[in-house]
């Protein structure tokens, strides 16, 4: 048995397990290494996507070029024209540039931010197997839980659980 449940498809459970983030029309797959926009592979450099990644984790504070270098280069020195050059090619990417900053934001003497809207990718896809309607093929006995079908439900009846737990029933 697989927590949570597994869904009736190979091809929405491995849309499960790779899609991590999502902003505009990209998607990123962390675990295939992968940037696509509106379906189609986006080729990039892997010390790009991985600069992409960190400020994409990190979105939520001004990521310094030291970090980024220990993050991406692993502490090795590098120019700072590497860096720039590497920033630029994360902004083509994904379709952005130093004027505009859509997504990836410069703070002067500070860093980067991305600065983009990040969809939760968790959400995403319980939204992709309710619409798919794919329902779950084993469902824990919660007591009095309201039934409903697929992921959203199996999620619901997890998240009652553990508060059920946590206060001690």
């Amino acid at each position: 048995m697989r927590y949570f449940g597994a869904l009736e498809s190979d091809e929405a459970a491995s849309q499960v397990s790779s899609a991590a983030f999502r902003f505009a029309n990209f998607e990123i797959d962390v675990a295939r290494h992968e940037l696509r926009c509106a379906g189609k592979i986006i080729p990039i450099e892997p010390q790009v996507f991985d600069l992409l990644i960190h400020l994409i984790r990190n979105r939520n504070r001004i990521v310094s070029r030291e970090e980024l270098i220990d993050a991406v280069w692993k502490g090795r020195i590098i120019s700072e024209a590497t860096l720039s050059s590497r920033v630029s090619a994360v902004r083509r990417a994904i379709g952005d540039n130093g004027d505009d900053q859509l997504f990836v934001r410069t703070h002067h003497k500070r860093g980067f931010r991305f600065v983009g809207q990040v969809e939760d990718a968790a959400l995403a896809v319980v939204e992709l197997a309710d619409q798919q309607h794919h329902t779950v093929d084993e469902k824990p006995d919660v007591g009095g839980a309201h039934e409903q079908p697929g992921v959203r439900g199996e999620l619901q009846r997890a998240s009652q659980l553990l508060d059920e737990r946590f206060r001690g029933r």
